[in-house]
């Protein structure tokens, strides 16, 4: 600069330190969560790195390049003589309903109340972070056996009631952990420690009583999660255009006729070197690329190819659900273009179902509830998903053609531990019932939480319990399998419970378990 350096006028002044302190709010965006001030995902990632790579190396200083945290290597400095024991994601599986019943500051209020007693329980020498909403992330650098008693105090921590202006609520949590190992000579990263254990989180095992599940960490040499999600990002256009995209099939039962009742299409993508890549990476990244109503004209067109195929086959095939975002139902093209395909391969509209988001109905357009209307009176059916975790009311549901509402996951999995959960279920169902539309339990995973919707009379199901989605050839044997005689001996529930033997009637477990056997190929 040839400018003599010289004193900032006031006005230069006010202006200058204006514009650092909204820098300085932005970075506390960026790596502060501005609900507890806990670090946010990128920032939890940045800081595990920094860890693990200062422990790799046996140095004082963090050597991660691209470190986006001015006091990772601090950090760092603290844990270099320790190693980390352990990863693990806390997941607030009931947070969404409790906002619905009590407000969202009362949710946030808890959400407070417990981000204090974590940061009490980790301590001053392990991490604690809050990646979003509903998780929070935590890394051990305890030895292994204290390590295991601080588990423990959390499983005691989250079982208990937290108070909230006097009023005691119960958090539904599960918590996956991950012990880092080495796979050869390689490492996990820390990125894929931390999804690891947020799968873990959401799928408990049936099999391992409490909160707290553990698992071992995703191969070192399969893809890291980030590795696929920034493949998926560069690719997705191409395979829009070329048509790489398939649908996959998860069946949904129907428990007192014993059969399949409709299948729900699910997007996969093939690939070579990262095997078969699931809807959540790819639904994120054409969100991201603003291509989602592209990838659902692929994916409707996609499942009426399998249905002629299924039709040309003579196969007797339920209806089958596609999801379509509302930023599909929003554009005139999108729904001629499912219009059109129809027509074309001469199906049917009772053939296909549309699901549509909760989230994303809660308060629709004109121009949404017209192209809606419009494929119900092609004789498409409807089906409002994901329902009791958005904000839809019974207003909108008068105003949407719904034949169907699929009772979210979040509701379902794990009820049999949720106190009053029975409750909300018992809602959901007279809310079906008020508006003549069938009510579909998705998410199902474990024997209990079965038991527990067939007591309060729930019949259609969708989860792993049952299996997970399969390939199109698949569909027509897993049909034949029940037309085989695998369908429920006596054809209604009723008539099944009084073959059992009079000591395990009363047994959910076995009943469940019955049903299974029944539905599932082993």
């Amino acid at each position: 600069m040839d400018q003599e350096p010289r004193i900032l006028t006031p006005t230069e002044g006010f202006a200058l330190t204006a514009l650092s302190a909204q820098v300085t709010r932005l970075l506390e965006l960026r790596h502060r969560h501005p609900l507890t001030g806990l670090p946010t995902r990128d920032a939890f990632t940045d800081l595990l790195r920094c860890a693990m790579e200062a422990q790799r190396q046996g140095s004082e200083h963090c050597r991660v390049a691209g470190c986006r945290r001015a006091d990772a290597t601090q950090t760092c400095l603290s844990r270099a003589s320790h190693t980390c024991t352990a990863v693990g994601a806390i997941r607030a599986a009931n947070l969404h309903l409790i906002n619905s019943l009590h407000g969202r500051r009362f949710g946030e209020r808890l959400v407070s109340t417990v981000a204090e007693k974590l940061s009490a329980w980790v301590g001053p020498t392990n991490m604690l972070g809050h990646l979003d909403e509903q998780h929070f992330a935590f890394a051990l650098f305890d030895p292994p056996a204290q390590a295991r008693r601080r588990l423990d105090r959390l499983e005691r921590l989250l079982s208990q009631q937290f108070m909230v202006d006097s009023t005691a609520a119960h958090l539904d949590c599960t918590v996956g952990v991950i012990t880092p190992e080495r796979t050869g000579r390689v490492e996990p990263s820390a990125a894929t420690l931390i999804d690891s254990a947020l799968m873990t989180a959401a799928r408990p095992t049936a099999d391992e009583p409490g909160r707290v599940r553990f698992a071992r960490p995703t191969r070192a040499d399969s893809p890291d999660p980030e590795q696929v999600r920034q493949l998926v990002l560069r690719s997705l256009p191409d395979d829009l255009l070329l048509s790489r995209l398939v649908p996959h099939y998860q069946p949904q039962v129907d428990i007192e006729t014993g059969t399949i009742s409709g299948y729900e299409a699910l997007v996969r993508l093939p690939h070579p070197t990262a095997g078969l890549i699931t809807s959540e990476p790819l639904v994120a990244a054409a969100t991201e690329h603003n291509l989602l109503h592209e990838l659902d004209r692929v994916m409707f067109r996609a499942v009426c190819q399998d249905i002629v195929a299924w039709r040309e086959q003579g196969v007797a095939l339920p209806p089958v659900s596609i999801n379509m975002s509302p930023a599909s139902l929003q554009l005139h093209d999108v729904v001629d273009a499912a219009l059109t395909c129809l027509e074309e391969c001469r199906i049917p509209g009772e053939a296909v179902m549309v699901e549509v988001t909760e989230s994303g109905s809660a308060d629709p357009s004109p121009t949404m509830l017209r192209h809606i209307r419009r494929l119900r009176r092609a004789g498409l059916r409807i089906a409002l998903d994901d329902f009791g975790t958005g904000s839809a009311n019974l207003r909108t549901l008068q105003m949407l053609p719904m034949d169907s509402l699929k009772v979210s996951r979040a509701l379902v999995h794990g009820d049999a531990v949720v106190p009053d959960i029975g409750d909300v279920l018992r809602v959901v169902r007279d809310i079906a019932e008020m508006f003549h539309v069938r009510l579909v339990c998705e998410g199902i995973e474990e024997e209990r939480d079965l038991a527990v919707a067939i007591a309060l009379g729930y019949r259609h199901f969708q989860g792993w319990y049952f299996g997970g989605a399969v390939p199109a050839a698949e569909v027509p044997r897993q049909l034949s399998r029940l037309q085989r005689g695998r369908r429920l001996e006596s054809g209604h529930l009723a008539r099944l419970l009084d073959r059992l033997d009079p000591r395990h009637r009363s047994d959910p477990g076995h009943v469940a378990r019955l049903l299974k056997d029944q539905l599932r190929d082993e």
